[in-house]
């Protein structure tokens, strides 16, 4: 069935001077759970089910300590989203459900005999917790069983682990079921709903109420070359989901099939649409989809350390690109200049291929208080001495 909306889009001017929409009184994308929040951020980063198992330890000290309800922003990078983004999204569940079994490291145990004294087994985790998440992880299997889907089954692999234990009903898997989509609150989902008649509150899946802002950070690879390969024929760019828009905060210089790549954002239920035409106004486009985008796709995409062996083996790429995360991608501003036609799909891959901390997007942003948990084993410095290897 094909959905047509209007949808909102922003351009980044060249001078910096862009209020982020959920910042912004004045848009339709106002998230009013950060008012009265300092101007701060937490980053999680990379690290497969290393990082996302640390969140629920992370999330359970910072809300001991009464610092998660006046956090800003969470910005997650592959694993750092399989953790943070059921976080912000879980329906109807208690916190202490999430933070279940977190314990010091040397007090976990494999057998529930050894579970005295404040031991904790690792295997009997509750199976609305991160720890049932991680402990319960195969990705690989998960995603073979996922194959038919091509170029969404590792997103559905990682939404069957991290997303549906938590009551997030993505993937959806019954055929008679529809996609939601999702946003970040009441608010912004009324306002898309009266740009849209047709669609209505239960079209959608919105934040827990007054969560920090998520962002859940990714790589657009875009082909140099007309056959493109090896990692190295791809322009990499930090691109990023959020409830309320997705997007590239830089323009480049590279183009796709004459389009400008960067520089605009759009409303998150228009992305992976084909535009169709003008809006209402200067900042509403109308764009058509074959179906809902939901959240597992952005969690997975955050996460697709898939295309590292893919993208750098020849005699694997023409196999096995296809199951690379892929979507389309247009320039809204520009199309709404010029009528652009629509982008071929192209690839997208792990957060963590550009950035892998999350850092820059908070910086984007212009907070004032950044705290990265870097859950992944690897140097920020300088090049790490043979003493230092032998240390690690």
């Amino acid at each position: 069935m094909k959905n047509n909306l209007n949808v909102h889009f922003w351009e980044v001017p060249e001078d910096s001077s862009f209020p982020f929409p959920e910042l912004d009184a004045n848009s339709p994308m106002y998230y009013k759970a950060l008012e009265g929040r300092a101007s701060s951020g937490i980053c999680i980063s990379g690290g497969g089910t290393v990082s996302a198992s640390l969140i629920a330890g992370y999330f359970k000290a910072l809300n001991e300590s009464g610092l998660m309800d006046k956090i800003a922003y969470i910005s997650g990078v592959s694993g750092g989203c399989w953790g943070s983004t059921p976080f912000a999204y879980m329906e109807n569940l208690p916190d202490a459900d999430f933070y279940a079994n977190v314990n010091a490291p040397e007090n976990y145990v494999t057998t529930k005999k050894e579970a005295v004294g404040g031991k904790t087994d690792i295997n009997n985790a509750p199976t609305n917790s991160m720890a049932y998440a991680v402990t319960n992880a195969p990705i690989v299997r998960r995603t073979l069983k996922n194959l038919p889907y091509l170029h969404e089954a590792y997103a559905r692999a990682v939404g069957s682990i991290f997303l549906q234990p938590f009551n997030i009903k993505s993937p959806v898997n019954d055929a008679t079921t529809r996609r939601n989509y999702f946003t970040t609150d009441a608010n912004t989902r009324d306002n898309i709903i009266k740009n849209n008649s047709e669609l209505k509150e239960d079209d959608f899946m919105t934040m827990v109420s007054n969560r920090p802002y998520l962002i859940m950070n990714t790589t657009m690879l875009v082909p140099l070359l007309t056959e493109a390969y090896k990692m190295k024929e791809y322009a990499q760019y930090l691109f990023e989901f959020t409830p309320g828009y997705s997007g590239m905060y830089a323009a480049h210089g590279t183009t796709l099939n004459g389009v400008k790549i960067g520089g605009a954002y759009i409303e998150t239920p228009g992305f992976n649409t084909t535009p169709l035409a003008k809006g209402t106004n200067a900042s509403v486009v109308n764009v058509g989809s074959d179906y809902r985008f939901e959240l597992c796709e952005p969690v997975g995409t955050s996460g697709s350390a898939i295309e590292e062996m893919i993208l750098e083996e020849n005699n694997l790429a023409d196999k096995l690109a296809e199951y690379l995360p892929q979507y389309t991608y247009w320039n809204p501003v520009q199309y709404a200049a010029d009528n652009t036609p629509k982008t071929d799909k192209i690839y997208f891959g792990d957060g963590g291929i550009v950035e892998n901390t999350g850092i820059v997007s908070l910086l984007l942003r212009k907070l004032e208080n950044v705290a990265a948990f870097l859950s992944e084993a690897v140097y920020y410095g300088a090049a790490p001495t043979d003493t230092d290897s032998q240390k690690r």
